[in-house]
């Protein structure tokens, strides 16, 4: 439920940040590629759906032409449609905080971010996954052998995404008090401020949500 909600508010943030006046004066590219990404994602979906249930469910098969190869072709969309759909989803979130704290970036500054965190995430997940001596352990192939083994997730996928929403979490907050710090300087109503930041609690909430969740249990 919380995945499906994530979704559309990221799908809704991107779109209208595109066409937002400010997005128009300062082009940020990062809301793009999320789009993209979450396509990307998408299709790891919709496939096994398309072409059928067997692809969902795989063995140690993976050489082309098994029915397993299109469950490969899904694990590719899944890991890298989402890591780097929440990677970028995080930078968007960093670059506005930096704009609205009046923060001058490089322009390289988001895509060597990415590059470094992105990296590092699929690192980890290389060294874990040899460490646990399960070799099918690497970003690319199918999701659903995961479930064999839940400390892979859980030191590896869960990590990062904690780090992810934390991290958003407190730009969120950092954005909202800006903002109620310009509302004590200009002196607009609280109704105005809700009305034109009301994506902006709702991902404080939902990115609240998470972190939260990912503390208690994780």
């Amino acid at each position: 439920v919380f995945g499906c909600i994530g979704f559309l508010l990221c799908y809704f943030y991107c779109f209208t940040a595109l066409f937002r006046p400010s997005m128009q004066r300062f082009p940020n590219s990062n809301a793009l590629y999320i789009i993209f990404s979450f396509m990307v994602l998408y299709v790891s979906v919709l496939l096994p759906f398309i072409l059928g249930s067997r692809y969902v469910f795989c063995d140690d098969d993976v050489t082309p032409g098994s029915d397993n190869w299109a469950c490969i072709i899904s694990g590719i969309c899944l890991y890298y449609g989402l890591n780097t759909a929440y990677t970028w989803f995080l930078l968007f979130h960093i670059t506005i905080t930096a704009r609205i704290f009046m923060i001058q970036l490089p322009r390289m500054t988001p895509y060597v971010f990415f590059l470094i965190g992105f990296c590092s995430w699929t690192l980890i997940s290389l060294i874990v996954g040899f460490c646990l001596g399960y070799n099918v352990y690497y970003p690319g192939f199918p999701s659903c052998t995961l479930e064999e083994n839940a400390t892979f997730v859980y030191s590896t996928q869960i990590p990062a995404f904690y780090v992810i929403s934390l991290i958003s979490l407190v730009c969120c907050v950092a954005i909202s008090i800006r903002l109620v710090k310009i509302k004590h300087k200009t002196r607009i109503s609280w109704k105005v401020v809700l009305m034109k930041q009301a994506r902006l609690f709702l991902y404080w909430a939902h990115f609240a949500t998470y972190t939260a969740v990912f503390t208690i249990f994780f």
